[in-house]
């Protein structure tokens, strides 16, 4: 079996993202064709805000699996996650890629204004466009983390993440410890209940699968 060792943390700031005002009324509106000119228009301006102040960023570090048992994954450095689907999904896999993908504070800080001044039709699609826009981010973070496994000689598995199917949400801390490895990342933060702060971050991981075993 392939060996892949941990890597240092890693932070990304070249993201490439995108988000359209027709990704923002798909969400909204079972029948995009219908919808008034000015609800298109204050789509794309909100499209358009998003991109202006949103800053995309992402950490990654790659972690070796230490075993696994049943519903319980153990990773290097000691963290355990609990997740039977997890479990199966990385049987084979000799490492796995943590990530924390955000955009920061700010979009979510304009929304809450926006809603303040009962703004509220831009809110919601500012606030739409920040969750597209993240999911954005996640895939160009993908698409890297696809190519150096395929360098690597591995495919990576679907992505997992705390809140997901049965891995409680409770474990986003233990994730987001594991990928730290005792460093700090500027902004994050993860409340006792397992939510994580600013609101458009997303967490979790991709296991590495060696070619071979395909």
């Amino acid at each position: 079996m392939t060996t892949l060792l941990a890597r240092r943390v890693e932070e990304l700031k070249d993201l490439e993202v995108s988000v359209r005002a027709e990704q923002i009324l798909r969400a909204h509106y079972p029948d995009t064709a219908q919808v008034a000119a000015e609800v298109r228009a204050t789509a794309a301006a909100m499209a358009a805000h998003a991109l202006e102040i949103a800053t995309p960023v992402a950490w990654l570090r790659q972690v070796a699996v230490r075993g696994i048992d049943g519903a319980r994954v153990e990773l290097d450095g000691g963290a355990m996650v609990t997740s039977a689907t997890l479990a199966s999904s990385l049987r084979g896999s000799s490492a796995v890629q943590l990530f924390v993908v955000t955009l920061g504070p700010r979009l979510d800080e304009r929304v809450s204004q926006l809603f303040e001044a009962m703004d509220g039709l831009e809110g919601l699609f500012l606030d739409t466009a920040g969750w597209v826009l993240v999911q954005s981010a996640l895939g160009a973070v993908r698409r890297r983390l696809a190519n150096r496994a395929r360098a690597d000689g591995c495919r990576l598995t679907r992505r997992a993440g705390p809140g997901y199917l049965d891995w409680p949400l409770a474990e986003q801390a233990i994730v987001v410890g594991a990928l730290a490895a005792g460093e700090t990342l500027p902004g994050i933060e993860v409340l006792d209940s397992g939510a994580i702060l600013p609101e458009k971050t997303l967490t979790g991981l991709y296991g590495l699968i060696p070619k071979e075993q395909n």
